[in-house]
């Protein structure tokens, strides 16, 4: 599934980008992002946190979704931050064209 998305994403960005040198940077970064989170199961983690704590479980579900909802909130916020940031910033014109589509 991860070669799917991957060929997407260039096939995207070979189009949207004008030369090869940012045409090519979303492609191993993706990669990179999904190895990391490939490494970092939520079982894993969930089980090296119960483990090493003596919180009921319950609860700890409970603090997980409260954080998804408030992240989900300031999602768009921050990445219209970002994206009046990089419209300033002189070499970064391509991350604001690239959020603003």
């Amino acid at each position: 599934m991860s070669s799917i998305f991957t060929t997407t994403l260039l096939l995207a960005s070979l189009m949207h980008f004008h030369d090869m040198q940012h045409a090519l940077l979303p492609t191993p970064c993706f990669e990179e992002i999904n190895a990391v989170e490939g490494n970092l199961t939520p079982d894993d983690l969930w089980a090296a946190y119960t483990h090493q704590s003596d919180q009921d479980p319950d609860w700890l579900l409970i603090r997980a979704s409260r954080g998804v909802v408030l992240g989900t909130l300031l999602a768009v916020p921050m990445l219209t931050s970002a994206k009046l940031i990089a419209e300033r910033v002189r070499g970064w014109g391509w991350f604001a064209r690239m959020v603003q589509r």
